[in-house]
């Protein structure tokens, strides 16, 4: 025979006392609601797409160089191994050469210093990638893209200087660009300009050149067919260039010419660049 004694109705917790012939036992009246029925399958998501890389970018600070310091820059083209990357250096009619400078002065933590040779119209230059005598192009020049570089000179008579995009990097006349050009014998500005078949725009941006000043330059193509150029975070090139802007492949760099039996040079801080819709 079995008594069985409980507590009132109660929450979950409440107590239940069992007699039993054994003795008396105590158990703990647990409270489970009833299961619900399981919901409908919701919709099938859409098929995922290939994952195709889309974009390119680098940021480089120049606060390491994996060559001798200093080194020459030769006319047959050279490797300069820096923490982000390679860059190819060249030289144009005489061999010049360049100085990794680490520390070089407050917020500026890296840079690199390109000098051409005492041979009037020889030139420098530096361009993103491996070495080549003809200047490697890689990003197409109609692609959304956004570059900055951070500049200066220290001696700004009888030079020429571009920074930025160009087809055909160690010359002063390539067949597409969109780059700074700071011309001493046309003007003591930067100028805007713009390259396409050797046919160029040109757009004075006012800023003028000033010796030992530290210039940061960006380049911007947010809707193609349209560059606008910045200098120091304010837009200078009268809303942008769309005539004669470039539409084939292009590099990435900085070249530098002397215009007389003179040495002239050029610090870079930061280059960086980037560049979205490509067709890998």
């Amino acid at each position: 025979m079995v008594l069985a004694f409980t507590t009132p109705d109660g929450p979950a917790g409440s107590r239940v006392d069992l007699l039993t012939p054994t003795g008396r036992q105590t158990a703990v009246m647990t409270d489970v609601g009833i299961v619900g029925p399981t919901g409908p399958a919701g919709p099938t998501g859409p098929a995922g797409g290939a994952a195709t890389p889309a974009s390119y970018s680098f940021a480089d600070d120049f606060d390491y160089g994996g060559t001798a310091d200093p080194a020459a820059i030769v006319t047959a083209g050279g490797n300069f191994p820096t923490g982000a990357g390679a860059w190819c250096l060249r030289a144009v009619t005489a061999n010049g050469l360049v100085n990794l400078q680490t520390a070089a002065s407050i917020d500026h933590p890296g840079t690199i210093n390109i000098q051409t040779s005492n041979t009037i119209n020889s030139i420098v230059d530096m361009q993103r990638g491996i070495a080549s005598t003809s200047g490697g192009t890689f990003v197409h020049a109609t692609q959304i893209a956004t570059l900055q570089a951070i500049v200066r000179a220290d001696a700004i008579t009888t030079m020429r200087w571009q920074v930025g995009l160009s087809a055909q990097p160690s010359s002063v006349t390539p067949t597409g660009a969109a780059f700074f050009v700071y011309d001493s014998s046309v003007s003591a500005n930067w100028l805007c300009v713009c390259r396409s078949a050797s046919v160029q725009t040109l757009v004075d941006s006012g800023v003028p050149v000033v010796a030992v000043q530290w210039y940061n330059l960006a380049i911007k193509q947010a809707v193609v067919g349209t560059f606008t150029f910045e200098i120091d975070g304010v837009e200078v090139s009268g809303g942008g260039i769309s005539t004669n802007t470039p539409s084939v492949m292009v590099n990435v760099g900085m070249l530098v010419q002397t215009l007389a039996a003179s040495v002239r040079s050029a610090f870079i801080d930061y280059f960086s660049l980037a560049s979205k819709a490509l067709t890998r």
